[in-house]
């Protein structure tokens, strides 16, 4: 929910409604429980029952269609589109100077494949991002760039904050890049091809530096619902296929503006500098401004069609 409407609910809540709400907090539960590290797979099972015994005594177990579904709304209603929309709104501190932009664009579900092709699109283009948009024309103090998971979808997003310079030209840039960025992957040596995916693939392969940090990559992969705990080791072996004929078809058909199947959201924060304008565009043609408050945004993605998600239900 957005924040917004959380803080008008709590502003209204009383000590008696929290204590109202308590029997029916873990009245029903579905409990999932990971345990890796020193221990063998019998210790790891005792573990598990010994949680779920504890937590769902005196609960009901959480049937399946039941559980909480998160989904990813599918900007134009199918990947096979071409779409732009622009969510806007005037920044809460009335003080501030700084501006930002998200451009993202909306890719497909992921797959194995989809996941090296992007990945492979981050390692090449993050460090001529911050070089032309940050270094060189200083388009603001942040600018990065990268691949985007959204509940199983993936995209890929450019950001800017700028106390400089408004949305507008901000979104212009970053366009501009884009379109220049096709011609540096046609120039791209095959030696520089090579230590891209090189350094990929090393990047998958490295072991983790604590348990804390697989902790964190078993727990993405339950959260996500699909469960696939070597995502990462049949991704880097993916990236040795893909050729750059392959990336820059992708990158000129989903990314680069003109593209056929380019779903481009432009979320923009306006500083107190900065007017806020009726329409929002880069090289394309201009975006409508589709919302502009936490009420409308919320209605809008109401309207929208979601992507179908299958998930899994461990045992």
């Amino acid at each position: 929910f957005p924040s917004q409407e959380q803080i008008g609910v709590l502003e209204k809540c009383t000590p008696q409604d929290v204590q109202d709400f308590l029997p029916s907090l873990m009245a029903k539960l579905h409990v999932e429980v990971l345990v890796h590290g020193n221990m063998t797979r019998v210790d790891a099972g005792e573990v598990a029952a010994l949680a779920r015994a504890t937590l769902l005594c005196g609960s009901e177990r959480l049937p399946v269609g039941e559980r909480p579904l998160e989904r990813c709304v599918q900007l134009g209603g199918a990947d096979a589109c071409a779409t732009q929309v622009a969510v806007v709104e005037r920044v809460k501190n009335p003080n501030e100077d700084n501006s930002v932009v998200e451009s993202y664009f909306q890719l497909f579900a992921e797959t194995v494949k989809g996941r090296a092709v992007v990945d492979l699109l981050e390692q090449i283009i993050l460090e001529p991002c911050y070089d032309v948009l940050r270094t060189k024309e200083q388009l603001g103090y942040t600018v990065s760039c990268g691949m985007r998971h959204t509940v199983g979808v993936l995209g890929f997003c450019v950001l800017v904050q700028s106390s400089t310079y408004g949305v507008q030209h901000i979104l212009q840039r970053i366009d501009n890049f884009l379109a220049t960025f096709v011609q540096s992957i046609v120039d791209m040596s095959e030696k520089d091809w090579e230590q891209h995916k090189e350094a990929l693939i090393a990047l998958k392969l490295q072991k983790d530096k604590c348990l804390y940090d697989e902790t964190d990559r078993h727990w993405d992969a339950i959260y996500l619902s699909h469960y696939d705990f070597k995502m990462r080791y049949r991704v880097a072996e993916m990236v040795k296929t893909i050729s750059k004929e392959e990336l820059l078809e992708f990158f000129k058909t989903h990314i680069a503006p003109g593209g056929s199947r380019r779903r481009q959201m432009i979320a923009a924060v306006y500083g107190k500098q900065h007017d806020m304008p009726s329409e929002l565009g880069g090289a394309e043609a201009p975006a409508p401004v589709v919302v502009n408050s936490d009420l409308e945004i919320t209605a809008w993605k109401q309207e929208q069609r979601f992507y179908e998600t299958d998930v899994v239900s461990p045992q």
